[in-house]
This record gives structure tokens, sequence and C-alpha cells, in this order.
């Protein structure tokens, strides 16, 4: 791979920014960054997923929620 084409892809990779996920179901739980856990917790510690540093603006919403934006 040419090494301007390599840079290309380590900076497109280098943040993932504002993901919006609507209605995640899992194990028949609605996953949402208001449902009721403890403020210390995010949505994403109860999502079978990886995410660091390196993800911005993640969010978990209802239909209403999305909605109300």
């Amino acid at each position: 791979m040419p090494a301007k084409s390599k840079a290309a892809i380590e900076e497109f990779w280098d943040v993932v920014k504002d993901v919006t996920l609507e209605n995640l179901v899992i194990n028949g739980r609605v996953i949402r960054d208001s449902g009721g856990k403890p403020a210390w917790y995010l949505a994403s510690d109860g999502v079978p997923m990886f995410v660091n540093d390196h993800v911005q603006g993640l969010r978990f919403l209802t239909t209403e929620e999305a909605a109300a934006l």
C-alpha cells in the first residue's frame, strides 16, 4: 500500500464521532443513555462492544428521545 493511502486510512480511523444508536435491544432490553442506571455507568457498559477514548459523541436513544432532538 502506498504511504499516502496508509496515512489517509490511519487518519480516518483516528477518531469515530457522532454515532447514534436508536432502539438498540439487547436481551430484550432497550439500551438508552437515560435508562435507570447509576450516573457513573455509561450505556456502553451494558453493551457487548468496545468503546474507548477514540469514540466521541456515542449516543443510545429511544425513538421518542431521538424525535425530541
